[in-house]
């Protein structure tokens, strides 16, 4: 009778390879994500008008959701009318339908 079916203690105490802890993998693909927004930004252009209508359009057809609408913070310091496009503020009523939102939550 041997131990022919039982692994061997040698065996069973073998050190598992190396891995890095998972809070270091964002340091270690910082430098080249950075790189890699840096190339893409100098290599970009401004987006052609067959670009801006394709993105419109595609605003349109799908719901899109802002769930953080900061206007009655805004109003409450400075009353404007946001039923017409304002010359300052993240939001009106009329950037909020050219842009295609659809779901707008205001935060108060």
């Amino acid at each position: 009778m041997g131990n022919e079916g039982r692994a061997q203690p040698e065996r069973l105490m073998k050190p598992l390879p190396r891995q890095p802890h998972p809070s270091a993998m964002p340091q270690t693909l910082a430098a080249p994500a950075l790189l890699l927004c840096v190339a893409s930004a100098a290599c970009s252009s401004a987006p052609s008008e067959a670009t801006k209508a394709h993105a419109r359009d595609l605003a349109h057809r799908t719901i899109i959701v802002d769930g953080h609408v900061d206007l009655p913070y805004r109003l409450s310091g400075s009353p404007a009318d946001v039923t017409k496009r304002t010359p300052t503020g993240d939001f009106d009523y009329v950037r909020a339908v050219e842009g295609g939102l659809s779901a707008p939550f205001l935060s108060i």
